[in-house]
């Protein structure tokens, strides 16, 4: 139920502000949220991380598709053993989900909508989502548990 819930809550708030984003901001418009820091903006990157790769739009639809298959697998695979990697699992799942539907669903050049724009002084990181952030969180959390190899049931079992 973990994965479930996880992935669904990552969803929701995935989807919500990105269809805050849409219809509320143009690509010239900036919110300012901390000066010199943080700022909410909207960006539609047809690309994967960095924008790398944007005139392949179709392949993140079938990496997505891959990273879902994967997700499956490492389900069954370890998250029954693993009861902290259902967490992790659910984060990547949710994620994945949400970007593949920005593909499929709202942009026609198959794109993602990113808003979220961190900079400091010079040094600006490229706009990401939640999607992004949850996918990144449950990639390193699954990494470390798989590495490191977390012990398999915790206090009282799973």
């Amino acid at each position: 139920m973990v994965i479930l819930w996880s992935a669904a809550l990552v969803l929701a708030a995935d989807q919500l502000t990105k269809y805050w984003i849409r219809g509320g901001f143009t690509s010239d418009r900036v919110l300012v949220v901390i000066d010199g820091v943080w700022n909410i903006t909207y960006v539609s990157n047809r690309g994967g991380a960095f924008g790398i790769l944007s005139q392949h739009q179709y392949l993140f639809v079938v990496l997505s598709l891959i990273t879902i298959a994967a997700i499956v697998y490492v389900y069954h695979s370890y998250a029954p053993r693993m009861p902290v990697c259902r967490l992790a699992v659910g984060l990547i799942l949710g994620g994945a989900v949400g970007n593949l539907l920005d593909r499929l669903l709202f942009d026609p050049w198959g794109g993602v909508t990113d808003w979220l724009d961190f900079h400091w002084g010079a040094y600006h990181w490229p706009a990401f989502n939640i999607a992004d952030s949850a996918i990144t969180i449950g990639v390193f959390a699954l990494l470390y548990l798989l590495l490191m190899k977390m012990p398999v049931e915790g206090p009282g079992g799973a």
